[in-house]
């Protein structure tokens, strides 16, 4: 796949022992500002809004400057994501969530704080290009990581931010998710089991003196839209991007796409986004296209971009694990996957979920095994199954099986409707049982574990073909297919999206950048990483990178194998 050249990579914000994050980014009369959050870990305990200043088009960064402070001790909150950006009457605009949090209390949840009315958004003004700051004004009662300030075309002033609404009762209860939490009662406050988030715009026709307007963008308590990007891509058109906040994306929805076409005051039910992004920046390049940069997730952690269309209409795309490239290959139309112990040789292919433990999925592929460990070769239809070399099972009911030479290939369909899985071999029904106590809500291919959990993974397998129909009662219903011949199950990834990092291999860490484009056209791109090697601690670079480079007619390329790489 393309990746940004590490020469166009510049260093930010480090320092040692601390967790340098969240960063934002704005042109300025002189030259470019950032802002970013200095703390002394993700679960913080005391933080600074950070200022720094670029007076060469984003290589080098001057001046750090704290403009806010607060601590659990002293002040009994903490900072959560600031976000900047510039006005049209040259003024510079902080906006940044403060949650209350006490030296006796854990980290919240961002719907804990937001439920229980914990949380507030603050604004901060710069007159001078961000030499000196006038804040912070309290502007609302609700938090909820807001996107950036823009200012549209009829003068007013647009930000979003999360809030959180109830589950129905009939959703609250879900088996095929519930037991997977090694201490239910704990994730009570995860988005999708009490309560869910839905996205709001929020306005100042006055500005910034006042923020009294709101329109519900979201309402989706099976997705739980959060950190929606936005920009306007014509004179009263916005396009949003939204994160699938659904249980922390642990199930692998991708983004959301929505539209407005009156100034952001009603919003369109939305469409499936073909990239899986966390805090989705989005912006208008001069030439017309869109530019989107994100946290990939759930797949290889990694920071993207994505140029487009604003106007383009995507198919559904499913997302990949994937660090080291190498691990899948192509040859005369099969697909290779050779895996190893760890996240770094791990290979999973995510698609979208089913709803409950009576989704009807339907899934058949064409593969051959050469060899596997315990969890190197499963497939999860909403339940897993365990592929051996010479035998096949349920993957959490071992004894429930059947022998069969794997090596060999074979074509497999398996259903499983109503608390029963079906499993037919080249059309012979080779098990029938029930799935109580083992559904879950996962459809994937190729390991079973990713990230920290990765073990026993060893395998090699070959596959020709896979397709999945996931029927969801009140979410979405996903039919797709893919054909090796065609190239990779995520080869809009491998075609149209641009690595700016690798971040390790636990979620988090990196992934809510920003940008702009300067006069010259140049794109300075902004997010904290911790890079390859792996870092310790989180830090801040900037990106300088071309349209052209992103649109990938000039720019370096990840090339393991003989197709599609």
């Amino acid at each position: 796949m393309k990746k940004v050249s590490d020469s166009n990579k510049h260093l930010v914000a480090q320092e040692k022992d601390m967790y340098i994050s969240f960063p934002g980014i704005a042109k300025a009369k002189g030259g470019l500002v950032a802002c970013y959050l200095r703390t002394d870990s993700h679960h913080r305990t005391k933080t600074d809004i950070m200022i720094t200043r670029s007076l060469d088009g984003g290589k080098t960064w001057i001046d750090p400057q704290s403009i806010a402070y607060t601590d659990i001790y002293e002040h009994g909150s903490v900072y959560v994501v600031p976000r900047i950006n510039s006005l049209s009457d040259g003024r510079l605009v902080v906006i940044c969530d403060r949650g209350l949090r006490n030296p006796q209390t854990e980290f919240q949840y961002l719907s804990t704080w937001v439920y229980n009315k914990q949380m507030w958004n603050e604004i901060f003004w710069s007159y001078d290009d961000g030499l000196n700051w006038d804040g912070p004004h309290r502007i609302d009662d609700v938090g909820g990581e807001p996107e950036y300030i823009q200012e549209l075309s009829n003068g007013s002033l647009m930000y979003t931010r999360a809030e959180v609404g109830e589950m129905e009762p009939r959703l609250r209860f879900n088996p095929a998710t519930y037991f997977e939490f090694g201490s239910p009662a704990k994730y009570d406050w995860f988005p999708g089991v009490r309560v869910y988030y839905r996205q709001a715009a929020v306005f100042s026709d006055d500005g910034g003196q006042s923020w009294g307007r709101k329109s519900l963008m979201t309402d989706h308590p099976l997705y739980s839209d959060a950190e929606a990007g936005f920009a306007e891509i014509k004179p009263g058109h916005l396009l949003a991007v939204t994160r699938c906040a659904d249980h922390g994306t642990r199930y692998g929805q991708p983004s959301r796409m929505i539209r407005s076409d009156d100034y952001g005051v009603t919003w369109d039910q939305g469409v499936l986004a073909p990239f899986h992004g966390h805090r989705p920046t989005l912006g208008m390049l001069q030439s017309g296209k869109a530019l989107a940069v994100f946290r990939n997730a759930l797949g290889t952690n990694a920071t993207y971009a994505f140029v487009f269309d604003p106007e383009e209409q995507f198919a559904y795309q499913p997302n990949s694990f994937i660090w080291n490239e190498a691990d899948c290959t192509i040859d005369n139309g099969v697909m290779t996957i050779k895996t190893e112990e760890g996240p770094e040789r791990t290979v999973r292919f995510q698609l979208y979920p089913a709803q409950n433990d009576v989704s009807r999925v339907q899934l058949e592929t064409e593969m051959r095994l050469e060899e596997a460990d315990e969890y190197g070769c499963c497939i999860s239809s909403g339940c897993w199954i365990r592929f051996e070399t010479d035998r096949v099972s349920l993957a959490d009911r071992p004894e429930q099986g059947f022998m069969l030479n794997t090596r060999e290939w074979h074509k497999y369909t398996i259903i499983r409707q109503h608390h029963e899985i079906f499993v037919y071999v080249d059309g012979q029904l080779m098990l029938h049982t029930n799935t109580v106590g083992l559904a879950t809500r996962t459809i994937c291919f190729g390991n079973r574990y990713i990230q920290n959990e990765a073990k026993r993974n060893r395998s090699v397998s070959h596959w020709r073909s896979f397709s999945v129909k996931v029927d969801n009662p009140d979410d979405y219903t996903i039919d797709w297919e893919w054909n090796a011949a065609a190239g990779y199950p995520d080869q809009f990834r491998r075609d149209r999206l641009v690595l700016l990092d690798k971040s390790g291999f636990s979620a988090g860490d990196n992934g809510y950048p920003q940008w702009v484009q300067q006069a010259d056209g140049t794109i300075v791109i902004i997010d904290y990483t911790k890079g390859e090697p792996v870092q310790d601690q989180p830090f801040v670079r900037s990106y300088t990178v071309t349209e052209a480079e992103l649109s990938g007619t000039s720019i370096s390329l990840i090339q393991p194998n003989k197709q599609g790489g």
